[in-house]
C-alpha cells in the first residue's frame, strides 16, 4: 500500500447570490436559504440554514436556530452550538451600492491520476449491513464487516442472517477498511475470526479511536490513511479515505478501480463537507435513520414529539439523498447500512416506535432520477466492465438466526455492579466541565435497582459520591446536569472494557433526561473518542480468550 498522491478540489461552478439591504430588518433575518444579522445598518453575519451535526434545516425559533432532527441549538450572538465547541462559519459577502453579494460556489474532488477510459472488471458484493467486498486485479478489500452476533451491546442485530461464503471472503480478503469505532463497523466479534496480522486500513483521526481499538484487540498490521490521499493497493486500484464535515470521528471511503469511480459514504454526514467526485459509476449510502438514541431514548420529550422528530428526520435523510445524487449524477445508487433490528424482548417499545426508511420508499423517488437504484441482494455480485454493469445470482446458504436471549443473559452473568470499579474509572477520565451526571442503575425496564447506589459525579470539583433517589437534583444552577438510567450490566460491560459511551445510547440501554435539553457534544466525544480502550477492548461476554466463532451457536450447531 503506497501513497501515490491525493484528490484535487475543483470549482466547477460559482453563484452570485444577491441580497438588498432594504430587504432586512434590524436583528436576526430568516431571508430564505440564510440567516442574516444586521444591527445598526452593518451586516455583522451571514450563515447557511443547514446543521452542522447531521444536515438538518436550522430553524428560528424564540431567538434561536434550532435543528429539528436532533434539537441542537444555535446560539445566534456567539454562533457557538450549545453544549458544544464547535461555532457555526460565516459566510464570506461583499457589499456594493447597498446589496450583498454572496458568491457561492461549488466545488468537486478530481482524481487527476485516474486513467481517462474505463477498462477491465471489478466486482462488488454487498455482504450485509455496511458490510461490502470489493476485487480488482486479483486484489480484494472488505470494507466495514460485521457479519454476525449483536451491536451496540445487543441493542443492534442484522436485519438477516450473512451467508456462509461472505465469512470465506472476509478472511481471504487482503485488506479491510473500518470507517469509524461504532462497532456496527468496527466489529471485533466478526473481526475475531480473521488472521491477526491482515491489513486493516483506518481513518487518521487525531484521536485514534478506531487505532486504539484495533491495537488494543491485537491487530498488527494497521494503517492510518490520512484523508484525501490517494493510496495503491493494486495495479489500478486505488483507494482515498474521506472525512466527515461535521465534528464526529467518522469517515467514507473513494475507490478508484480501473478506471470505474465509487463513493461509499457509509453514514458519515456531511461527507468531505460535500466536496465530493461526481459523474462516478456507484454511490453508496445510509438511507434508513432511526441509527440513535435520540430521540427515543431522553425523557425531555413527550411520545407525540418523538414520532414528530423521527418522522421529519426520515424525510430530512430521503431528501439530502435525494439532492446529493441529483448534483453528484451517479450512474447507480446503492442504499446500505441500514440493515438492522432491534430483536431483544426488552427492547420492544424500541422496535415498535423506532421507524426507519425503507428501500421500498426510494424506488419511486429514482424513477424520476438519472440515477439507477440498486436493490442490495446478498445474493447477487455486481461487475462492473469497462463502465457497463453486469448483475449475476447465486445461490447462497445463510448462517442461522441467533438466540438474542442467550446474548443478553451472558451480559447480565458477565458484568456484575461494582461501585470500587465504577470509582475508579471516573477518576481516571480527566474530564473537567461544569457538568454533574447521576448514573442510575436500572432492570431491563429502566425501573430504579434498589440494592444498588446511584453514582454523583461533579466533573468541575472531581466529587464522585452515592446518594439516593431522592438527592437527585433535576436542575443546578451553572451547571449541565444529565441523568442516566442504565441497565446495569451493560454499563459495567462499558466502564470494564473503557468501550465507547456511544456504544449504549446507540444500543438504546439507556433512558437519559437532561437540563438544559441541549446536546452535551463536548462531553459525549471525549467518552465516545478519547477516554476508551487505552486498558481494554471491546469484546463479547460469549466468546472470553478465544474466538467467538467457536462459541457461537452458529456454530456449534452446524
Amino acid at each position: 500500500m503506497n501513497k501515490i498522491g491525493k484528490l484535487d478540489r475543483n470549482s466547477f461552478e460559482v453563484e452570485s447570490i444577491k441580497i438588498s439591504l432594504n430587504d432586512l430588518n434590524p436583528g436576526v433575518n430568516d431571508y430564505n436559504e440564510f440567516i442574516i444579522k444586521y444591527i445598526d445598518g452593518k451586516v455583522i453575519y451571514i450563515i447557511d440554514k443547514i446543521c452542522d451535526h447531521a444536515g438538518g434545516r436550522l430553524v428560528l425559533k424564540s431567538g434561536k436556530a434550532i435543528c429539528p432532527m436532533h434539537s441542537w441549538i444555535l446560539d445566534l450572538d456567539s454562533l457557538r452550538y450549545e453544549g458544544s465547541k464547535n461555532i457555526k462559519k460565516s459566510l464570506d459577502f461583499e457589499l456594493i451600492d447597498g446589496m450583498i453579494i454572496i458568491k457561492k460556489s461549488k466545488y468537486e474532488l478530481v482524481n487527476n491520476i485516474k486513467p481517462k477510459i474505463k477498462s477491465g472488471n471489478v466486482k462488488i458484493k454487498w455482504l450485509n449491513h455496511a458490510t461490502v467486498y470489493i476485487e480488482c486485479n486479483g486484489v480484494s478489500i472488505v470494507l466495514d464487516p460485521w457479519l454476525f452476533g449483536p451491536a451496540f451491546l445487543t441493542g443492534w442485530w442484522l436485519a438477516e442472517p450473512s451467508t456462509v461464503e461472505s465469512l470465506e471472503l472476509l478472511k481471504k480478503c487482503d485488506y479491510i477498511f473500518i470507517s469509524h469505532n461504532h462497532p456496527d463497523h468496527c466489529h471485533l466479534e466478526t473481526l475475531s475470526i480473521i488472521d491477526k496480522n491482515k491489513t486493516i486500513i483506518v481513518p487518521d483521526y487525531r484521536s485514534k479511536s478506531v487505532y486504539n481499538l484495533l491495537d488494543k484487540a491485537g491487530f498488527n498490521n494497521i494503517v492510518n490513511a490520512e484523508f484525501l490521499s490517494i493510496y495503491k493497493i493494486a495495479n489500478g486500484f486505488n483507494i482515498s479515505v474521506l472525512k466527515s464535515g461535521d465534528f464526529r470521528d467518522d469517515a467514507g471511503i473513494y475507490i478508484e478501480a480501473n478506471g470505474h469511480e465509487f463513493l461509499f459514504s457509509v453514514d458519515a454526514n456531511f461527507l468531505n463537507s460535500y466536496v465530493l467526485p461526481r459523474e462516478i459509476d456507484l454511490f453508496a449510502s445510509a438511507f434508513a435513520s432511526g441509527a440513535s438514541g435520540f430521540p427515543l431514548c431522553y425523557n425531555n420529550y413527550t411520545e407525540n414529539q418523538k414520532n414528530e422528530i423521527i418522522n421529519k428526520t426520515k424525510i430530512i435523510i430521503r431528501n439530502n439523498l435525494t439532492k446529493l445524487c441529483n448534483e453528484l449524477h451517479p450512474k447507480y445508487f446503492l442504499p446500505y447500512a441500514g440493515m438492522f433490528k432491534e430483536k431483544s424482548i426488552r427492547d420492544e417499545y424500541i422496535k415498535l416506535n423506532n421507524s426507519k426508511n425503507t428501500i421500498n420508499d426510494y424506488v419511486k423517488i429514482f424513477q424520476k432520477l438519472d440515477t439507477n437504484l440498486i436493490i442490495p441482494d446478498k445474493s447477487c455480485e455486481y461487475f462492473f466492465r469497462s463502465g457497463n454493469l453486469e448483475i449475476k445470482s447465486e445461490t447462497s446458504k445463510m448462517l442461522l438466526e441467533e438466540d438474542f436471549k442467550m446474548y443478553v443473559n451472558k451480559y447480565k452473568e458477565t458484568y456484575v455492579w461494582d461501585e470500587d470499579k465504577i470509582v475508579n474509572y471516573f477518576k481516571k477520565c480527566d474530564y473537567a466541565d461544569k457538568q454533574i451526571l447521576y448514573i442510575i442503575p436500572t432492570d431491563d425496564d429502566f425501573n430504579f435497582d434498589t440494592e444498588k447506589k446511584v453514582f454523583y459525579i461533579n466533573f468541575l470539583t472531581k466529587d464522585i459520591e452515592t446518594v439516593s433517589l431522592d438527592e437527585i437534583r433535576k436542575e443546578i444552577i451553572g451547571f449541565r446536569v444529565m441523568k442516566i438510567y442504565i441497565r446495569s450490566e451493560i454499563f459495567m460491560a462499558v466502564i470494564l472494557n473503557m468501550l465507547p459511551w456511544e456504544d449504549f445510547l446507540i444500543g438504546f440501554q439507556c433512558r437519559i433526561y437532561r437540563t438544559p435539553n441541549v446536546y452535551e457534544d463536548t462531553f459525549w466525544y471525549h467518552f465516545t473518542n478519547e477516554y476508551i480502550s487505552k486498558e481494554n477492548f471491546r469484546y463479547s461476554p460469549l466468546c472470553g480468550s478465544c474466538s467467538i466463532v467457536e462459541q457461537n451457536p452458529i456454530w456449534l450447531k452446524n
